[in-house]
């Protein structure tokens, strides 16, 4: 064989194997990581709107918000179905402690009396790390 044409085989199959291992680190991270977190969350007995493919439930949110700003708000102060019609209808149907996905970035959030707290989850060596964000305040 000529060197050229094992020089292009050796470059088409270094291609396909980083390409390959390219494929599975997406999958790993965007697919597998987040339904195991799913999983694992689900049987603790927290419960939410199911994950998405890399986008979570960004289309969802975006499509209640579209439709809560698309109509006239009453004489009222509840403005949190017309603000975050997702937390709203989340709460109402999952109850006060729910998983939703920015992505594939798993959050939790809970609603409480003096003060709720959204949980953000990063997977990092098998451990699942938080950071605490303040979400409601209630004075």
């Amino acid at each position: 064989m000529d060197v050229r044409v094992k020089l292009l085989i050796l470059l088409a199959t270094s291609l396909l194997i980083y390409s390959l291992i390219v494929l599975l680190k997406v999958l790993y991270d965007y697919w597998w990581v987040p339904l195991r977190i799913q999983h694992f969350l689900n049987s603790q007995g927290l419960r939410g709107p199911p994950y998405k493919f890399i986008h979570g439930c960004n289309k969802q949110i975006n499509k209640m918000r579209s439709e809560a700003l698309s109509k006239p708000m009453g004489l009222t102060h509840d403005i949190l179905p017309r603000v975050f019609p997702h937390y709203y209808s989340w709460i109402n149907l999952y109850g006060k402690n729910y998983l939703s996905w920015d992505g594939a970035q798993a959050q939790v959030v809970t609603v409480g009396n003096v003060m709720g707290r959204k949980f953000t989850f990063y997977y990092t060596l098998n451990i699942l790390q938080y950071e605490d964000y303040k979400y409601f305040l209630n004075d």
